[in-house]
Formats: C-alpha cells, structure tokens, sequence
C-alpha cells in the first residue's frame, strides 16, 4: 500500500514537468526579414550573392514569385517594404506588384490591392515604397508569393514590350515585418524540465519491478 502511495505522487509530478515543457513558449520572432527574388520564379530569404541577372516578363504578362519554403501559421500584418529593380523599353513603363500567398491548391491570393508603378526614363530603375497589410495570415503549407503585372502597352502609349525585373540582386525584394516562424528550439530550462520529467518516469518503472 505504501509503494503504491509513493508511486502516485512520482507519476503526477513526472507527468506535471513534461507537460511544461510541452507548453513552453518559442522565443519571440526578430523585427523583420528579408525576401529577395531569384531565377526560376523563387523568393528566398538567402541575401544575394554573385552576379545578377534579369527576368523577362511578356507585354500583358504575369509573374509570381513564390517562396522556396512551405511555412506554418504567420500572421502577414504590418508594413512591407519593397525594392524593386527593373528595365523597360520606353517611357515610364508601367506595372504593379502585389503581396500575398499562394496556397495549397496553387492559387495566388493577394495580401492587398495591387502597387502601380513604372520604371522611369533611364535603363534600369529601382523602385522603393511600402505597402501596409493587415489581416492576412499564412496557414500551415503555404507559401508567401510576390506577384508582379506587366501592364499591357496600349496604342500610342510607353508601356514595353518586355519588362525586365532583376533576379539575385539585393536591389529586388521584400522586407517582411516579422521573421518566418519556425519550430521552437528548446532552451535549457525546458531541456532540464524535460530531463528530471522522464528520470521520474524512468525512477516509477524501475521501483514497479
């Protein structure tokens, strides 16, 4: 009868210190991070290095660069900032961008209503801003994704024919407000949690023999 009382107490108190460590908190996400748009239509967190290059978008076309990994819930709100590094054909060539996701079945869906903006008079320009989102929230095994719209050249007007955007070059990207959220590395406190946890497990199956 006594054993029996005295393993009760082991069993509660074991199964108590695994259960915080279960529940222990994940360390807060940095301010911001970066997004920078790469060949193959990729958007990748890894900074540029190397020499960069350019991707054609067709007169009236679409590109939509998407994120090189799948990501957990991540609440999109706040402010993004952009940069983005283009070459026209002509005049104030015009086009748009839009932040948003693409999701499990492939589809893109937008964070906010489309930025217009154009690439200027000279050979390459790079175009900066900031666009608020709000209320937009990533779930599990989506992508976020940065859409960018070569409007189509009217009769008369400057758009191009070809938009060129720049692809592995710091010039061309995103800045998220938050950091992708991933899987919490345990700190030591909820290691030696864990740890004294299943010593008491191990200590009641070891006295029940």
């Amino acid at each position: 009868m006594t054993r029996r009382m005295t393993r009760q107490p082991l069993i509660a108190l074991a199964t108590a210190l695994l259960a915080l460590t279960v529940h222990a908190p994940a360390a807060e996400a940095a301010a911001t991070e970066g997004w920078y748009l790469y060949p193959n239509l990729v958007l990748s967190r890894t900074a540029p290095v190397g020499a960069s290059g350019w991707h054609d978008i067709g007169n009236g076309a679409t590109a939509i660069f998407q994120g090189d990994v799948s990501i957990a819930t991540w609440n999109l709100s706040g402010a993004w900032p952009y940069s983005i590094k283009v070459k026209g054909q002509g005049n104030a060539d015009a086009f748009d961008i839009q932040i948003g996701k693409i999701n499990t079945t492939g589809a893109f869906k937008a964070a906010a209503p489309p930025i217009p903006l154009a690439t200027g008079n000279g050979p390459q320009t790079i175009v900066t801003g900031s666009v608020q989102v709000s209320n937009f929230v990533i779930e599990e095994g989506e992508r976020l994704a940065l859409r960018i719209y070569n409007t189509p050249a009217t009769k008369g007007g400057g758009n191009s024919v070809n938009l060129q955007v720049a692809v592995n070059d710091p010039a061309s990207g995103v800045t998220a407000p938050s950091q992708m959220p991933t899987q919490p590395v345990p700190e030591l406190p909820t290691l030696a949690l864990a740890t004294v946890g299943l010593v008491g497990l191990g200590l009641v199956a070891w006295r029940r023999r």
